[in-house]
């Protein structure tokens, strides 16, 4: 039908709200990758300063609790805030179409590499 691709899976998109939003249904509920990836590597940060296990998947939460010290850049902590949507919405799927239906490929591009940017900024936290 059309050349467009998943951003996240690079399956054929064939439906006009799935060509706009740059990803099918299925890989949009389970969008982004970016929570999680930034989840883990906040857990590891907090690991690696107190040897314990945090609890919890509030990015906001988890910020201050990895970074004792300091606050993240403005450009982080509300890039947290968008993505904890994703992740409190996974778990109510009326909140997860409504969330859905907002996400277009500009937005998943951008979180994509703002992740990297994110990534590579708490790696160098590690103790």
């Amino acid at each position: 039908m059309t050349g467009a691709h998943c951003i996240v899976c690079g399956r054929s998109l064939k439906s006009a709200d799935s060509i706009r939003r740059g990803g099918g249904p299925s890989c949009a509920k389970h969008y982004p990758p970016a929570h999680l990836a930034i989840e883990k590597m906040l857990k590891c940060v907090i690991w690696s300063r107190d040897k314990r296990f945090e609890h919890g998947h509030d990015l906001v939460t988890l910020f201050p609790r990895a970074l004792s010290d300091e606050s993240p850049p403005d450009w982080i902590r509300e890039f947290a805030q968008k993505l904890n949507a994703f992740q409190t919405a996974g778990k109510y799927p009326v909140e997860m179409d409504i969330i859905i239906s907002r996400t277009d490929r500009d937005f998943i591009e951008s979180a994509l590499s703002k992740m990297e940017e994110v990534l590579v900024w708490l790696s160098n936290k590690m103790i």
